[in-house]
């Protein structure tokens, strides 16, 4: 993670550079140092030493705790690029910038699961509380990519948001119906049913309708 972190930070730099003493070859520096850096990122800490699978210890304090690191700050990093390549390289902007997304959305779930399992992130079954946080993150983060797309006019955002939405609503109806117990079923399609008319509400009035 810091290896990624460093040469994210040294693409992002090298791109303050070029947009004042425009070269080249500068250019081609930080499109390379950027992509190596995403590839390590997604390589290591998404696949190889992920948590979920790899025994790690990443503290014990819930939310401060070495994911946001690992995982927080190279999105904010991968994110930086991103914006700064949206008008010159816009491919590269696009894949920057849902590698950001994929990467916030992993360092969520990854914050709930060391909430109820802080010292064995690993191991341990998931208990209703835990599925049905999940549930309740993923609509809060789709919600979240809709404001983002509304407010700064972004198609592709929302986009996002109503892929992540689709999500949470299939795992709400195919596995939470079957896994939450009691209250939590209950409260899980109640909440899901308020989300979605919410969103479907503001999606009408702001994009659709606007005023």
């Amino acid at each position: 993670a810091t290896l990624a972190i460093a040469l994210l930070a040294y693409a992002l730099g090298l791109d303050w550079l070029q947009r004042r003493w425009p070269r080249r070859s500068i250019g081609r520096a930080v499109a390379f140092l950027g992509i190596i850096g995403v590839a390590v990122t997604l390589m290591g800490t998404v696949l190889i030493f992920n948590p979920l699978w790899a025994a790690a210890d990443v503290g014990e304090t819930p939310v401060f705790n070495g994911l946001l690191w690992v995982y927080g700050v190279p999105a904010l990093l991968v994110g930086g690029l991103g914006w700064r390549w949206w008008t010159v390289r816009p491919q590269l902007a696009v894949a920057a910038v849902c590698s950001a997304l994929g990467l916030l959305a992993l360092l969520m779930l990854l914050e709930i699961r060391h909430w109820f399992h802080p010292t064995s992130m690993d191991r341990g079954m998931a208990g209703d509380a835990e599925h049905y946080s999940y549930s309740v993150a993923a609509i809060l983060f789709g919600a979240g990519l809709m404001a983002g797309g509304i407010i700064g006019r972004q198609a592709r955002l929302r986009q996002a948001a109503l892929a992540v939405i689709a999500v949470a609503v299939c795992k709400v109806f195919l596995f939470d119906a079957a896994a939450l117990q009691g209250l939590y079923r209950v409260a899980s399609f109640f909440g899901l049913g308020l989300a979605l008319i919410g969103l479907g509400y503001v999606y009408q009035r702001l994009v659709v309708n606007p005023a």
